[in-house]
């Protein structure tokens, strides 16, 4: 059950703009990089979609929050096999958006270019992402749980948990790392996030 006292919300004018570019009429896949949530299943009720929820916050493998064996390296190809594995990518189907919200903060550099090499066979031209960065490297994010309330609201509430976004990212950043998208739209938020668009580079 949701615990309405530990929720905020977040008006989105840039998720709306980018549920408006969905298809109606097509067999919609999307991919959402935290637990499944209950407003955001209700909430793609109305799309004929199919959802995959990916937690991979809870792999640690994955999000670096160890740090790296200097005498056992991780290359950034067997990081990128690591991410199909947890997704269970096959390259064929296409995701239509993928929702990140703030999961690409808790990946170092290599690990944000694996991904996105990882996540490309599965995009198509008119693929297209939304996520939190920060202007500033300095910014601390606070994690959070995202969900979706309604197509301009957006609600998150804190982790309650050890997890720490330890490697914040800024839109060069991103565009830099992220090799399969490329940021479209970008909004600073008042507490220094920067929310973001992405759209594939196909």
């Amino acid at each position: 059950m949701t615990d309405i006292h530990q929720m905020s919300t977040l008006t989105s004018k840039l998720f709306a703009d980018m549920v408006d570019q969905l298809d109606p009429g097509r067999n919609l896949r999307i991919l959402d990089f935290g637990p499944a949530m209950p407003e955001t299943v209700e909430f793609f009720s109305r799309f004929r979609c199919r959802l995959q929820f990916a937690d991979l916050y809870t792999e640690p493998d994955l999000i670096c929050q160890q740090k790296p064996d200097p005498e056992n390296p991780v290359s950034e190809s067997q990081l990128q096999r690591q991410f199909e594995d947890s997704l269970g990518l096959t390259g064929e189907s296409y995701f239509d958006l993928c929702l990140f919200w703030d999961f690409l903060n808790f990946l170092d550099g290599p690990s944000v270019r694996a991904l996105g090499r990882a996540l490309a066979p599965c995009l198509h031209s008119r693929s297209l992402g939304h996520g939190f960065g920060v202007l500033n490297l300095k910014t601390r994010l606070v994690p959070q749980q995202y969900s979706i309330l309604d197509q301009d609201l957006l609600s998150f509430r804190p982790r309650f948990d050890s997890l720490q976004a330890r490697f914040p990212h800024s839109q060069s950043e991103l565009d830099r790392l992220l090799e399969c998208f490329e940021v479209s739209r970008r909004l600073l938020l008042g507490d220094g996030r920067m929310e973001i668009l992405l759209r594939a580079r196909f």
